[in-house]
């Protein structure tokens, strides 16, 4: 008997204890797993020997039912060399806050705290004490970078338990192992369940609140928690996927109160101002007009929704392979524009200008990181820092270990400067029929990696060339001007894109 059935069997039984071994045959025979109920039977009357052999702990072992083909899950008595305990640092009080807000709202819920404050070791200390209390946990993260860095993590903070990785060209079960971490692609292909108790740690929460995604999210796992620096979308997919599944914010740790804490460090913000040339105002305007013509012929005459605008665009997406050839047309023209815009807007000669005459800044910072709009902005940055110190492109372009060793280098004493395109939760800077926005939104995962180097104790270089605006230099930021910032983005997320 292969594992996939052996994992079934205990699936099966998990969710209906008692079944007899034909009942159990019949289940698997849906799964297109044909045994005979001798078969099963023999299968479970070895699973008590097989397991306690194979795991000397408390962990979840299984027994045969006396008068019934079933099993039930039992706690072997402790053995002081295989004890779950937790060998990482002392959570901060933060930490222990949070920790507690979640467990009174039944072990349910996000915990939102700005990136470098430590939330990664929030979910390693719940998956400490859901593996104590005899059950599995499932960590999603949304790349196999944070698959590896959990796992890291996981091995270094806690003793005595199993961990595995699926992605990124593993695969492994619940069947022998107490956690396994899964990047978001794997995780909702094989869609591991726990046998028994379960709690999902869903990292970079708010990026699952798509409904491919969101399938991840099995109603199997009793304990739930989402970690998120930003708990925020374009979409609805908060209030559609993600509050029902973990129930809300649990508990909630901004900038302010870390810097309280002095768990960050403060930050220094310098807005400026830049201007297209003329060649770059007639290509953006000629672009900016096709956007807005063919967005407009696609909702007067196909029937494209005007707003939200993320819907919009979905549908801009799908229409580019429409049979209709007119809308594949008008569609696969507002996507060019749209891309076209962007680049122009991202890769403007004024910007490497600014990054040249605050040369003397990367030099005194010892270490910067600058966020862009895209891989060629990335490599204009690194192209204009680069006459002064030796500095970086990360991008696409290199592969995953090449930029791993770089970020490596770039978090060790006298490294150089990184430029990368940040990732992008945004609106366009010009809705679907409506009027050119002259500043961007903010790009939260970008703001918040920024955020997470300065609390690293690196002051890093601040001063940013800001948004392309009309006709002018510089300007006051709205947010700043009212005293708060943008909900769950520092003060300088605004205005801080390359």
């Amino acid at each position: 008997m292969d594992e996939t059935a052996r994992f079934l069997i205990r699936s099966i039984l998990a969710e209906n204890p008692g079944l007899s071994a034909f009942e159990i045959s019949t289940q698997l025979a849906a799964h297109g797993i044909r045994l005979r109920s001798h078969q099963i039977k023999l299968e479970l009357e070895g699973m008590t020997d097989a397991t306690a052999a194979r795991r000397p702990d408390h962990r979840q072992a299984w027994s045969v039912r006396s008068g019934a083909a079933g099993i039930q899950p039992h706690h072997d008595s402790l053995n002081d060399d295989w004890e779950v305990t937790y060998r990482g640092p002392e959570l901060r009080r933060w930490q222990i806050r949070a920790l507690r807000s979640w467990r009174a709202a039944d072990r349910r819920g996000v915990i939102e705290a700005i990136t470098g404050t430590g939330k990664s070791l929030v979910g390693i200390k719940a998956v400490e004490e859901v593996v104590r209390d005899g059950g599995r946990a499932l960590v999603v993260v949304p790349g196999v970078a944070l698959l590896q860095q959990w796992r890291r993590g996981l091995e270094a903070e806690i003793r005595g338990i199993r961990i595995a990785a699926l992605g990124d060209g593993a695969s492994a079960t619940f069947y022998d192992n107490d956690v396994l971490i899964a990047s978001v692609q794997s995780g909702y292909r094989h869609r591991p369940v726990p046998p028994g108790l379960g709690l999902l740690v869903a990292d970079e929460v708010h990026r699952y609140g798509a409904p491919t995604f969101a399938q991840v999210l099995s109603d199997r796992f009793d304990r739930r928690l989402g970690l998120t620096g930003t708990y925020e979308r374009i979409d609805d997919g908060i209030t559609t996927w993600l509050d029902p599944y973990f129930g809300g914010v649990a508990f909630e740790y901004r900038y302010a109160d870390a810097l309280l804490d002095k768990v960050v460090a403060p930050f220094h913000l310098a807005m400026v101002g830049v201007s297209f040339t003329d060649i770059e105002r007639s290509e953006h305007d000629r672009f900016d007009k096709e956007c807005k013509d063919t967005a407009t012929a696609l909702i007067e005459m196909h029937g494209y929704p005007r707003a939200p605008w993320s819907a919009f665009f979905e549908a801009v997406q799908s229409g580019a392979a429409s049979p209709d050839w007119n809308e594949a047309q008008i569609c696969r023209r507002h996507l060019a524009a749209f891309m076209r815009r962007k680049e122009l807007l991202a890769a403007a000669v004024a910007k490497s200008r600014i990054l040249k005459e605050i040369g003397i800044a990367w030099i005194e910072a010892g270490q910067a990181l600058v966020f862009t709009e895209t891989v060629s902005a990335a490599k204009n940055a690194a192209a204009a820092i680069g006459e002064f110190t030796p500095a970086a492109a990360l991008t696409g372009d290199i592969t995953r270990r090449s930029r791993e060793m770089a970020l490596r280098r770039r978090a060790s004493p006298g490294s150089d400067r990184s430029a990368a395109p940040g990732r992008r939760y945004r609106r366009p800077r010009s809705q679907p029929g409506g009027h050119r926005r002259s500043q961007p939104d903010a790009t939260p995962d970008g703001a918040a990696h920024g955020a997470g180097y300065q609390a690293e104790g690196r002051r890093p270089a601040c001063s940013r060339a800001g948004p392309l605006r009309e006709g002018h230099a510089g300007g006051p930021c709205p947010w700043r001007a009212r005293g708060l910032p943008r909900r769950g983005h520092s003060t300088c997320t605004k205005y801080s894109h390359l």
